[in-house]
């Protein structure tokens, strides 16, 4: 169990790990009054090997939030990861000696010494994807540098292991055709092709029949990649919203949409639904998770915010199956609008690649039936207040339930934001805090931000306000707003828009864009907007409410805003008409273009409410 025990703290890195966190993954089969005291001494005997073996550098230290290794020079895995993604910023000769030197750190199965029900599972996966991931870009480095045989012999022994991992025979039937033996490239094609076939049911993807076309073809690898002759690259989507920092807590979930999208990808797609109320922060935690693993998606990422619950019209399915299939290359004027026809050059296009897909924010199952494509290369997560039932019984949907943070959590997001400083001596009180906010982390996000605008009040203070009467954290962070932001912050819950340029701001409160950035900045500063990846300003639905319950507003301005530069952006498309800038910054086709593609969402959002 020791070891076990160092495995775990080992993988986490330095960063903290829970006493109930390490029980699961250890004693998982024991319950925790019988496995808390094994933990003590597992720990005890840690540290004692650790002092005679590692030195006095070497240390297993508890804090509050746990318990954490520090081993000097890290671990083996965060060796090979440095050297993995150092690779990526080298020239081909470069990239084959960093990479050789990553994959020399492997001298076996990761943790084999530890028994298999006492070991981090789903990391384990995730690990080993990484070695197969790195083994392949390691061939393809060599293959570059005009040494086939070698990339032969490294890929031989994976393809054995994994006789189904169509990227890896990929690379192999190349090399084997670069190293003079092109009867033995087809052969391994037609030994995949069969059984994918007699396993899965399923035809070789398009990455696999591609290399099989060019050995056909015998064209020879170049230092520009594969791609076969007259056919542009293919786009690679990387739609994945910031994450949101510091991301706390969560860790038990984390590891079981790991376990399920593991345990998904060895027969099928794998579609994992995150449900819960409204801010949960079922967004944040499918954005983390989602961020470590889009290095495995190597065929990109696409999102959609369904809006399934923002107040004004949903995003129809036929809406977002047109934003992905032009994500992934399909020119506008070929998109259908039946849906049906829409799905089915979707999955097509799909079938083949290894996509990550985000559904954010569904009102139903029918909503995302149609969005799901069906390559087992690909992972699919929905977020969703509703519980999804029907998604569960036709698609097979895993669903992961997302309540509170749990109030250890709850305590460490207010730190993490306010600052060990504010919150010394004040313990009692952000426990409190906490749970005045039900622990829910949208709310302690806005109250954290308030809190931090005001350095000088004590947290006691701004519990008793919160628990004196009917308020919330929202009623006090959008009470501490000064008139100008509160008059915005009023006017953007008043549209039925997505989100909100500075220039579409300045028009909605009839100011200049100087002020109104000024003002979209407080605002974002107070957790009252969120900031997207684009520079744009939106609403999370909760806080859309907020401000719808405040009364509407005229949006006469805003109006105006968008039919004049509509119009401008129609007219730069005629060639005989001048090319002009507007207050939205259009200036001839391709800024018109952008600024529409922008827009669209917002344009059909004002033509739907009239």
């Amino acid at each position: 169990m020791v070891r076990a025990v160092l495995a775990v703290l080992a993988l986490a890195e330095g960063r903290p790990v829970t006493q109930d966190q390490l029980i699961e993954i250890v004693w998982s089969r024991r319950s925790v009054g019988s496995a808390a005291p094994a933990l003590t001494v597992a720990i005890h005997r840690l540290r004692k090997w650790l002092s005679k073996t590692a030195g006095p550098q070497a240390s297993l230290e508890w804090t509050p939030s746990g318990y954490s290794l520090n081993i000097p020079g890290g671990t083996d895995v965060a060796a090979f990861r440095r050297l993995v993604a150092h690779a990526e910023t080298l020239d081909h000769a470069a990239r084959v000696d960093a990479l050789a030197q990553a994959n020399a750190l492997w001298r076996g199965p990761a943790m084999a010494d530890i028994p298999a029900d006492c070991a981090d599972e789903a990391a384990l996966v995730r690990l080993e994807r990484e070695r197969i991931d790195a083994v392949r870009a390691y061939a393809h480095a060599l293959l570059m540098a005009d040494r086939p045989a070698e990339a032969v012999n490294l890929l031989l022994p994976e393809v054995e292991r994994y006789p189904l991992d169509e990227p890896v025979h990929s690379v192999l039937i190349e090399a084997l055709a670069e190293a003079g033996r092109q009867a033995e490239a087809f052969e391994v094609y037609e030994r995949v092709r069969s059984s994918l076939a007699d396993k899965l049911g399923v035809d070789p993807g398009r990455q696999l029949r591609e290399a099989h076309l060019r050995i056909l073809r015998q064209q020879t690898v170049t230092a520009t990649g594969w791609q076969p002759d007259g056919l542009p690259p293919r786009p690679v989507p990387a739609q994945l919203p910031a994450s949101v920092l510091p991301f706390i807590g969560r860790e038990r979930q984390l590891r079981e949409l790991n376990r399920l999208a593991a345990a998904g990808e060895q027969v099928a797609m794998p579609v994992l639904a995150v449900v819960g109320k409204a801010g949960v922060g079922k967004t944040a935690l499918v954005t983390h998770f989602c961020h470590q693993l889009r290095s495995r998606f190597f065929d990109g990422q696409l999102y959609v915010n369904l809006r399934g619950y923002d107040g004004g019209p949903a995003v129809r399915p036929i809406e977002a199956l047109a934003r992905f299939l032009r994500a992934v290359g399909v020119p506008a004027e070929q998109v259908p609008i039946d849906v049906d026809e829409a799905a089915g050059m979707y999955r097509s296009l799909l079938a083949d690649r290894h996509v990550l897909v985000v559904l954010d924010n569904a009102n139903s199952s029918e909503q995302v039936r149609s969005l799901l494509p069906g390559s087992p290369g690909c992972l699919v997560l929905v977020t969703s207040r509703d519980r999804l039932t029907g998604l569960a019984s036709v698609a097979g949907a895993h669903r992961v339930i997302l309540d509170s943070l749990e109030a250890a959590e709850a305590v460490d997001l207010l730190g993490e934001v306010l600052g060990p400083d504010r919150i010394q001596g004040q313990p009692d009180d952000i426990v409190e805090l906490a749970e005045a906010c039900a622990n829910l982390p949208l709310a302690l996000r806005v109250a954290a931000a308030q809190l931090a605008d005001q350095p000088h009040r004590r947290i006691s203070e701004y519990v008793a306000e919160l628990r004196g009467g009917s308020l919330t954290a929202l009623d006090l962070s959008y009470g501490e707003l000064g008139q100008q932001e509160r008059h915005l912050f009023q006017l953007a819950g008043s549209t039925p828009h997505v989100d909100l340029s500075v220039e579409a701001a300045a028009a909605l409160a009839g100011t200049t864009v100087e002020t109104a950035e000024r003002l979209l900045r407080d605002l974002a500063d107070a957790q009252m907007v969120i900031v997207t990846d684009a520079g744009r300003y939106g609403l999370h639905d909760l806080i859309r409410a907020f401000a719808q319950s405040l009364g509407p507003l005229p949006l006469d301005g805003l109006l105006e805003h968008y039919l004049s530069a509509a119009t401008l952006a129609a007219k730069s498309f005629n060639q005989h008409w001048p090319m002009v800038r507007s207050a939205s910054g259009l200036l001839g086709p391709a800024e018109a273009a952008a600024w529409l593609a922008a827009e669209c969402d917002n344009l059909l959002s004002c033509f739907r409410s009239g």
